[in-house]
């Protein structure tokens, strides 16, 4: 079970933290202070620490709550605060410290907690095949520019998170990165949401506009596709008066899109004013079966990680199973081969990973386990497309209604592409 600890000396807060976090399935802990924290951590697995933004005044604090931890270094999530620029500049150099704003929804929690950068405790996506090697290198090379840049990569690639590695390696590092899920936003409601993303993007009280990612560009609802080509045009104009004011007020545009943007453009789907700005520097991440030399590598780690997460010891991955990896085509690349390793810590009980246990051939009852994960799947697609339908593509009330977390049913609207399934488009004379 994974364990995070939750450090707040406002009792209400704790308790509405836990809830949120225990609905992304993790195992909570609470403290009053930071140095109680400081004891648990160094006394526990702890995979993340969520501290409440009044505590954190002092960066010093947290960097000896990661200090405590050792190895490996837990995600530290800061909510809310604190209100010191310069304090807040000083957290977010820390290399494992993510800050949310006080009114924080809990999809956004739940991502900060579930899909970390690789710079601490990540699951590793990246290995050593040279095109992955050329895809880091030209990745850094980009965030030395303040270009636009679009990465294109099929789902499970790990777009996002070269997207962090692009923010990483700019000016901007220390600035705000905000990520909005093009693929979920529709109607008024969007619009709201792409609203509040620029307002924090160009914040001032941080030091200048950060990182803004359009994740799943390609996904936005044609409306919506004409508000940000505004809002865009309009942050280019006030830059062109004030060039000097240019890294203050113009924030750095990235997007991921799991298929070309020239699909989108043929299918009549994507305006092209909007196509156009993005593909300025265009960085594809090949798919995991074209690069096979990066299973060798990160077979192994993904494997550690989730038996991390699941409190079992790990066992061997052999070279006869790695060989057996490499030759499978891997539709949801980087993503699908850590569940494959989920599976195998879940399936080994002899310290070693059999190969045709791996691939359900060992015996009748593991034949007949595959066969109903394979029905499950087909269960599981149809309940999660009715509950999108009944709520009108609102992922919220639909996570609810399947008892599951919103970042999990996003990672299954994406498994299933089902992006669409009960997204309203708005007709011709409704404006927003």
């Amino acid at each position: 079970m994974r364990r995070v600890v939750i450090v707040s000396a406002d009792e209400d807060l704790r308790r509405d933290l836990a809830s949120s976090v225990r609905r992304a399935g993790y195992s909570v802990r609470g403290c009053g202070d930071v140095a109680t924290s400081r004891a648990r951590v160094a006394d526990d697995l702890v995979e993340a620490v969520v501290v409440d933004g009044a505590l954190a005044e002092e960066a010093e604090a947290i960097e000896s709550l990661l200090e405590a931890a050792g190895n490996p270094t837990p995600r530290v999530v800061v909510i809310g605060g604190p209100a010191s620029g310069r304090r807040r500049m000083q957290l977010a150099a820390l290399a494992t410290v993510r800050l949310l704003p006080a009114a924080v929804g809990i999809e956004e929690l739940e991502r900060a907690l579930g899909d970390p950068d690789e710079s601490g405790t990540a699951e590793p996506w990246l290995g050593r095949d040279p095109s992955t090697q050329r895809l880091a290198a030209a990745a850094d090379a980009s965030g030395a520019t303040d270009a636009t840049v679009l990465i294109v990569g099929e789902s499970g690639t790990g777009t996002s998170r070269l997207a962090r590695r692009v923010q990483r390696a700019s000016a901007r590092r220390d600035a705000p990165f905000i990520e909005v899920d093009c693929s979920a936003l529709s109607g008024r409601s969007g619009l709201e949401t792409l609203e509040r993303a620029w307002a924090e993007v160009v914040d001032p009280a941080a030091g200048g506009a950060g990182t803004l990612l359009f994740d799943h560009l390609g996904e936005l609802d044609l409306r919506l596709q004409d508000a940000v080509s505004r809002r865009i045009e309009a942050f280019e104009a006030a830059a062109t008066r004030a060039p000097a004011e240019r890294s203050r007020s113009l924030p750095r545009l990235l997007a991921t899109t799991r298929r070309p943007l020239r699909e989108g453009l043929d299918a009549g789907v994507l305006r092209p004013e909007l196509a156009y700005r993005f593909e300025v520097i265009v960085l594809s991440i090949p798919p995991l079966r074209a690069r096979p030399a990066d299973v060798a590598d990160l077979a192994p780690a993904l494997l550690a990680a989730a038996c991390r997460r699941l409190g079992v010891e790990v066992p061997r991955i052999g070279p006869e199973v790695i060989a057996l990896l490499e030759q499978q085509p891997f539709p949801g690349n980087v993503t699908e081969l850590g569940n494959w390793m989920e599976r195998a810590a879940l399936l080994c009980t002899g310290g070693e990973i059999d190969a045709g246990a791996l691939l359900g051939r060992r015996a009748a009852p593991t034949r007949s386990f595959v066969a109903n994960t394979l029905n499950l799947r087909e269960l599981e697609e149809a309940a999660i497309r009715r509950s999108l339908t009944e709520s009108r593509g609102n992922r919220v009330r639909a996570s609810e209604a399947l008892g599951i977390s919103v970042r999990t049913l996003r990672n299954k609207i994406r498994r299933y592409d089902l992006a669409d399934v009960g997204r309203t488009i708005l007709p011709p004379d409704v404006s927003i």
